[in-house]
């Protein structure tokens, strides 16, 4: 939640500095030169944040491109009319959970396509790799980060395309239901497991099949889940797999009468 009042937050302040630019240079007071100026300018600032990862690069700019077309509801057209005293209302009320929820505002907006994240159950498996080994760090990625394991890229702030959700996504990344992440950690030894959950097994079998092979990379399916194990115990991804798997797996029915 605290991402999605980031978003509404520094989407706010996106919308009005574009309102502002946009009615300055109707009413002829911003000069061509005076925007090209202000291109050099971020220009520069541009060139400073491709240059850094793609996941801090979202970190930094999502908040601030994506915010601004989600309270648009994700239609640009209504720019010059600035989101509505009651939208606002409801979105400091009520944030978006998700980046799902910023990529697809509909997803947020349209009470019949609301889409909450399922919750992923991944305990602590990192003992389970033998002594010295603990949990340094846990946490979820979401939809727009995890589409960098399938699209590895950098957004350009500048471009068109930056204000746009697509842009931020891809079809691999597009089913996702929810996920969690394990960092584990023996001195300089280290073991990512990554379990996720898509909204069919169709969606899981997209991503699955759109994560590029990479050594070291155990990456296994099941129904509508996939859990990657990646890091320095090779020899363990299959059980930390399976374990992460079982996890996963919903509870079974209760049969008594």
């Amino acid at each position: 939640r605290g991402n999605g009042v980031s978003a509404v937050v520094e989407g706010s302040g996106m919308l009005v500095m574009t309102l502002f630019l946009s009615r300055e240079m109707i009413a002829g007071r911003l000069t061509p030169e005076s925007m090209e100026e202000l291109g050099r300018s971020e220009a520069g600032r541009a060139e400073k944040l491709k240059a850094s990862p793609p996941l801090l690069q979202r970190a930094l700019l999502a908040p601030y491109l994506l915010g601004q077309a989600f309270i648009l509801r994700g239609d640009v057209s209504r720019i010059q009319l600035g989101a509505q005293g009651a939208d606002f209302d409801r979105l400091f009320r009520d944030p978006p959970v998700s980046s799902e929820q910023l990529l697809h505002p509909e997803k947020y907006w349209d009470d019949a396509k609301r889409d909450l994240p399922r919750e992923v159950k991944l305990p602590d498996l990192c003992g389970t790799l033998g002594a010295g080994w603990s949990q340094a760090g846990r946490g979820d990625l979401g939809e727009m980060n995890l589409a960098i394991l399938t699209s590895p890229g950098a957004i350009d702030p500048l471009s068109p395309e930056a204000t746009q959700p697509a842009a931020w996504t891809n079809e691999a990344a597009a089913g996702w239901g929810g996920d969690r992440w394990s960092l584990c950690a023996a001195g300089d030894r280290h073991v990512t497991i990554l379990a996720t959950l898509w909204d069919t097994p169709a969606d899981a079998a997209q991503f699955d099949l759109a994560l590029p092979a990479m050594e070291g990379r155990r990456v296994t399916r099941r129904g509508d889940a996939v859990v990657l194990v990646a890091g320095d115990a090779p020899e363990r991804a299959g059980s930390l797999a399976a374990a992460a798997l079982k996890a996963l797996e919903p509870p079974p029915a209760d049969s008594s009468r």
